[in-house]
């Protein structure tokens, strides 16, 4: 038991290199193959969540160079209603208050003619996702409004919507 925590904890930091690995496998008389099978306990969501995370910054990181720059003065009158990686919500067009319709995005950037460059997060099951399709999203700052998201337990990179969809459409329709 001992032997499979200390493996759990030595694989699931960040700086955990394969040579590491052949190391402790080494130092603790089994193969590195074994400690892989057998004692390592981490769960496949914890073993993904480097992979993750690198990927999200990876996409974050290649939006963020294709983006123009935008002039100070307009970015601080911008940043006083919403801040570069806030979560806001959009809604689509056929929404209704019975059935609404949003959209879910992380703000990327302020452009200069007034939009805002956003990072799209889809829904499965609740649970909302960074979309990495490469494309980009670009929306008036007036059609937005901010959202509440909470990061998952125990699955890294998701979020649940924490502002109800409802009241998401209600605000923007009120404008």
């Amino acid at each position: 038991m001992l032997r499979s925590a200390f493996v759990s904890w030595a694989y699931g930091r960040g700086d955990c290199t394969d040579a590491l690995k052949t190391s402790l496998a080494s130092a603790l008389r089994h193969s590195r193959d074994q400690a892989e099978r057998i004692y390592d306990r981490r769960t496949s969501n914890q073993r993904k969540e480097q992979a993750l995370s690198v990927t999200m910054g990876f996409a974050e990181e290649s939006l963020s160079d294709k983006q123009p720059a935008t002039s100070s003065q307009d970015t601080d009158s911008q940043e006083r209603e919403f801040e570069i990686g806030q979560f806001v919500g959009l809604v689509e067009e056929g929404s209704q208050l019975n059935k609404p319709l949003i959209l879910i995005g992380q703000i990327q950037s302020f452009m200069e003619d007034g939009k805002v460059s956003l990072l799209w997060y889809t829904s499965r099951k609740s649970l909302y996702s960074l979309n990495l399709d490469g494309s980009q999203w670009f929306e008036d700052k007036a059609c937005l409004t901010h959202v509440t998201m909470q990061p998952a337990r125990n699955k890294p990179g998701y979020f649940r919507l924490a502002t109800s969809l409802r009241a998401i459409h209600k605000t923007l329709s009120d404008e």
